[in-house]
């Protein structure tokens, strides 16, 4: 039987060995590795407790101006008088374009493709490639709306036949055993080549093919349902041509296409394409809120996506790449991305990555900054006219004591993202400062309603839509220079 004064003899051990570990324990945790921190409120904390130190983001809240009107953007700031945002309030704020004269001529092009972008014979088209930051269309999907609202364009563009993620508006069911391979993330060991299209990420409903033994016993087949969930923006529900991409398949595959009653639409055959991307618009109504490919064949191609496109206005690729740093265009086939490139004549990219490198707190950052730029150098020689804009990466807390701070390494990456971006002559755009700099997240996630999620790294659709705002407005606050001076020019 345990009597009352053992189990105060254990009551006060502990309370001693709590006030012990309070006493000697860091502010900052003990670090057990580069992933794993154990956290204890310290005896300062609890005899004296600090205030969270959080960013006040009221600046950002308080800028209220009207976007429809694009002569009415307004980059001052005004005085911050609270700490949390009012998510409705918080959509205006310009944060400028940072970009060197190179910088300035590419996105001046870039821009006189805008311009012309309702009545061009093709759409002007803009790949945004992103950590998981921007799967499901967060940050892309309201970019897109508002520069199809402005300049024209319908319809979601790429979407992928084996999604991780669903976008907002196009639903994907793939049928069938399908497999995925990507150039990103966990290293794939099976692939055979890295010839990638633009998703970079492979999808085949049979195995890679050994062209030293032909299958002619095996019949493989697969499906994939596209369905319109209509939800999400406007512009993406309508599209104009339907274009399944595609490659390296050995053998004829045959695709019949069927409506949502399964009813036959059309029959056709992909021909071989060996070290080729081809494309193959489906016949398939622009009206039709459903339809589905079935394959059949010894073989599958490398199917690299379907695209939902008009035959104008813009049109803005949503390409996520969970667990990506962005180290990508050096690892791809070059010649084969650069056939892409051109086919699809790429005319912007944006490039969003930084959030996976976080974890490595380290006080140097410049083999990042190597990397980035050997990215950014590849992209250049594959297209030297095309402009890239660089978005830095959000601020990214961790738990210190009871409450939240910036990890220390964020604004080292931020900088480091900023030097690669200026040393190859593309543009930057400050996402860390845009939100508030240092601890800003936590305000973001505690916001009412909260515009981030609680693992104080990913923004919510409320918090992306804000964000992609801020992007918009910066990008249409340099279009409207370049137009304000290309008309004075005309004068003259």
């Amino acid at each position: 039987m345990i009597k009352p004064k053992h189990t105060l003899l254990v009551l006060i051990a502990v309370f001693l060995l709590l006030g012990i570990i309070s006493l000697i324990i860091p502010d900052d945790g003990w670090k057990i590795n580069k992933h794993i921190t154990i956290n204890f409120p310290t005896f300062k904390t609890l005899i004296n407790p600090d205030d969270p130190d959080y960013k006040d983001i009221s600046q950002i809240v308080n800028k209220h101006a009207d976007t429809t009107s694009l002569s009415r953007i307004d980059t001052t700031t005004t005085k911050p008088d609270t700490v949390r945002a009012n998510a409705d309030s918080l959509q205006q704020i310009t944060h400028k374009l940072m970009m060197t004269s190179q910088g300035r001529d590419k996105l001046h092009a870039f821009f006189k493709k805008l311009q012309d972008a309702s009545n061009a014979q093709k759409p002007v088209r803009i790949w945004h490639y992103g950590d998981s930051q921007i799967e499901s269309g967060r940050i892309t999907s309201f970019l897109r709306e508002r520069l199809q609202s402005t300049f024209g364009g319908q319809g979601p563009g790429l979407l992928s036949l084996y999604p991780v993620t669903q976008k907002l508006s196009w639903r994907i069911h793939p049928d069938g055993n399908w497999e995925r391979h990507t150039l990103f993330g966990k290293i794939d060991t099976t692939l055979p080549h890295h010839r990638f299209g633009p998703l970079l990420a492979i999808n085949r409903f049979a195995p890679f093919h050994n062209d030293s033994i032909p299958n002619d016993s095996l019949i493989y087949k697969g499906s994939v349902n596209v369905k319109n969930s209509f939800q999400g923006y406007k512009h993406t529900h309508q599209f104009e041509r339907a274009i399944l991409h595609y490659g390296n398949n050995y053998r004829p595959v045959q695709v019949k296409v069927t409506d949502k009653e399964e009813e036959p639409i059309h029959t056709d055959s992909l021909s071989p394409a060996i070290n080729e991307y081809n494309m193959w618009q489906i016949p398939v109504d622009p009206g039709k809120s459903e339809f589905t490919l079935n394959f059949t064949g010894y073989d599958s191609p490398d199917f690299y996506g379907l695209s939902l496109e008009s035959s104008n206005g813009v049109m803005v690729d949503n390409i996520p790449l969970r667990g990506s740093s962005g180290l990508i265009f050096t690892r791809i086939n070059y010649n084969y991305y650069l056939q892409q490139i051109k086919q699809f004549d790429v005319d912007l990219i944006i490039l969003q990555f930084g959030v996976n490198v976080v974890s490595d707190e380290r006080e140097d950052f410049s083999y990042y900054e190597r990397w980035i730029y050997n990215q950014l150098n590849t992209l250049k020689k594959m297209h030297p006219e095309m402009p890239v804009i660089v978005i830095g990466l959000s601020d990214m807390a961790k738990k210190a004591g009871t409450n939240y701070k910036s990890y220390e390494s964020v604004s080292k990456i931020r900088d480091a993202l900023k030097n690669a971006t200026q040393r190859a002559g593309y543009v930057f755009w400050d996402l860390f400062e845009a939100m508030g700099g240092e601890n800003s997240m936590p305000s973001w996630v505690f916001a009412e309603p909260p515009l981030a999620n609680k693992d104080f790294t990913h923004f919510n659709y409320r918090g992306a839509r804000i964000i992609s705002n801020m992007f918009y407005n910066a990008l249409m606050f340099e279009y409207q220079k370049y137009t304000k001076k290309t008309a004075e020019n005309d004068k003259k």
